[in-house]
């Protein structure tokens, strides 16, 4: 007898959500997430549940950390829903792989690894002190000549937020960033993205010092 997808889930959160609950974690139902409030934002624990139309079920996890202040300048000219402004991340962790629950055994495993996941990945990143210099330095990343290095899964806000860390923090790459990042999404999907960027930057331009 297939065990019913809800009562999954939730064994697979209870399973979680004690390590995460007693380092100051709250379950957010409607995101299925664990938050926890920092000093200039949140961690974020998110839980993402996948059961495909042939019977598959999974789940993986992803943790970032966000600064509300920076997600302020970069969603002044973004078009994504409101709802997902609010929980848009900063800096993320790499989320761990595709775990299965298809069976009694799997979720037993799943849970194992999901546990050990938050333990050794996601709460020592989540947890850590992240300054607007660090953020700066995380975000754009640059190889030995200077020039930013892009990477596979950045988003499409990506370089606002790179530039809007290191406009706070008075990172003296900010007017060469500025020019590379310009210069790569004007030429990414014949310019898609653009038109967001440059409203951010005329943003940052006219309120940041």
């Amino acid at each position: 007898m297939t065990v019913p997808w809800q009562d999954v889930k939730r064994e697979v959160l209870e399973g979680c959500g004690s390590l995460l609950e007693s380092r100051g974690f709250k379950f957010i139902k409607s995101r299925t997430s664990f938050e926890k409030p920092t000093a200039t934002g949140r961690a974020i624990l998110h839980f993402l549940f996948i059961a495909s139309d042939v019977g598959n079920r999974w789940v993986h996890i992803g943790g970032g950390v966000r600064h509300e202040v920076i997600e302020r300048i970069v969603h002044q000219a973004s078009t994504a829903d409101k709802r997902a402004q609010s929980c848009t991340t900063t800096i993320a962790a790499e989320w761990s792989d595709d775990l299965f629950l298809n069976s009694p055994e799997e979720q037993v495993i799943t849970i194992s690894r999901l546990q050990a996941y938050i333990r050794e990945v996601a709460l020592p990143f989540l947890e850590r002190d992240y300054s607007l210099a660090d953020l700066s330095a995380l975000l754009n990343l640059v190889d030995f000549e200077g020039q930013p290095i892009y990477r596979t899964g950045m988003g499409t806000c990506f370089w606002q937020r790179g530039l809007a860390a290191a406009k706070l923090a008075g990172d003296h790459r900010f007017e060469d960033l500025r020019r590379h990042y310009t210069a790569h999404i004007r030429a990414v999907s014949n310019g898609f993205y653009y038109p967001e960027f440059a409203a951010c930057m005329k943003y940052i331009d006219e309120n940041l010092p």
